[in-house]
């Protein structure tokens, strides 16, 4: 048995702070009994306090009312009711994507290495069970994972689609290569994959977004395309729930909606957040900053269309801000810290459905703020 002794520095400072008036020769000749050996100490985690630093993407599950949050450093954060809050962390490596397999427990990450892994979230410490690197040579920019579907789309940086089969791990023979889809009459690369979902109405019809502005609606059985050309880079789509029609949001602040016949030309062309008053002479030649983010939403209590975008403001108003537009009204809310995405909190996990969102989660920068759609103002 060790014993201890010669304790001066720490019973100074104890004698410091409480008071106590021992002489020195009572400090160095107390001495204590050491019992513990080194099989009694574990480092562990025992709790993750704060907000998540360095967030980068977020997802939802609308059964499980749990949301992920993903991080440049490689941790995963999930919440969920009162009591769920669970941290995961993959190897320092950034997440670029994360999305549930909703209502079964599986979460799949996307990290900045192209490793796809699976997560089993069911138990109390959360696991992968599967994990891959993808090996097409091909960084991945954007992935897609259809309600009750068992493959999941990969888009990549060089325009390509292939398809993952979740239960196996293994990339489907089936893909979608970029000069096929942009058809013949057009021999320039199209960018990224930045935009991938299937069409409400017809489960055989994927919608794929391009960087460069092209939007294509491909049938997977006919191997066949519908085009959608714009000129301006493309941010994102939205598809509104009936099927018939889709939005998309681009870089030069403007809103485009596009109806499936007519791909010859846009429906609507418009600067969201422009001073309608001055009309469109002076919207085209404002310069508006990029709308990052865009979905299309019903609202049933007044039968309203709800269009939800980050960004469109004019380019001298940095502040983030998140706008809620319904017919010509639109609410600006602004953020406190840059907004790097949003997610409509609904009920039903069916694209085609039109239950109503009855929230939005805002991720920040150093933030996540969940907003009430339902509620007056």
């Amino acid at each position: 048995m060790k014993k201890i002794k010669n304790m001066k520095g720490v019973l100074d400072g104890l004698r410091g702070l409480g008071g106590s008036s021992q002489s020195k020769s009572e400090t160095e000749s107390f001495d204590f009994e050491e019992n513990l050996k080194s099989e009694d100490f574990k480092i562990a985690k025992i709790v993750c306090h704060g907000f998540p630093n360095a967030p980068c993407c977020i997802a939802f599950d609308p059964i499980q009312k749990l949301l992920a949050i993903g991080t440049k450093h490689g941790s995963i954060r999930i919440l969920g009711q009162s009591g769920v809050d669970c941290n995961l962390s993959l190897d320092k490596e950034a997440i670029k994507q994360l999305i549930f397999i909703i209502n079964e427990g599986g979460l799949i990450s996307i990290a900045s290495n192209n490793t796809i892994s699976l997560w089993t979230i069911r138990q109390k410490e959360p696991t992968i069970t599967m994990q891959m690197q993808f090996t097409k040579r091909e960084d991945i920019s954007h992935a897609y994972l259809p309600f009750q579907s068992k493959f999941i789309y990969i888009g990549t940086n060089q325009g390509n689609v292939y398809l993952l089969n979740i239960e196996s791990f293994k990339v489907s023979g089936y893909d979608i290569k970029w000069n096929k889809a942009i058809g013949m009459r057009d021999s320039n690369h199209p960018g990224a994959v930045i935009h991938l979902s299937e069409c409400p109405s017809d489960q055989s019809k994927l919608l794929i977004g391009f960087r460069k502005g092209l939007t294509v609606l491909w049938d997977l059985h006919k191997r066949d395309a519908v085009r959608f050309r714009h000129t301006e880079d493309l941010c994102s789509v939205a598809w509104h729930w009936e099927g018939r029609a889709f939005a998309c949001s681009h870089i030069d602040g403007s809103l485009l909606k596009w109806t499936v016949k007519t791909p010859q030309k846009p429906t609507e062309h418009f600067f969201p957040r422009a001073d309608l008053t001055e009309g469109d002479s002076a919207a085209a030649a404002a310069s508006f900053r990029p709308i990052s983010r865009v979905s299309w939403l019903s609202r049933k209590q007044d039968k309203a269309e709800l269009l939800l975008f980050t960004g469109g403001g004019p380019q001298e108003l940095p502040q983030p801000c998140l706008n809620i537009q319904a017919g010509r009204h639109i609410d600006v809310l602004m953020m406190e810290h840059a907004i790097i995405d949003i997610v409509p909190l609904c009920e039903s996990p069916f694209v085609n459905d039109s239950s109503e969102a009855y929230a939005v989660a805002v991720l920040q920068q150093n933030d996540l703020t969940v907003i009430d759609l339902l509620s007056d103002g």
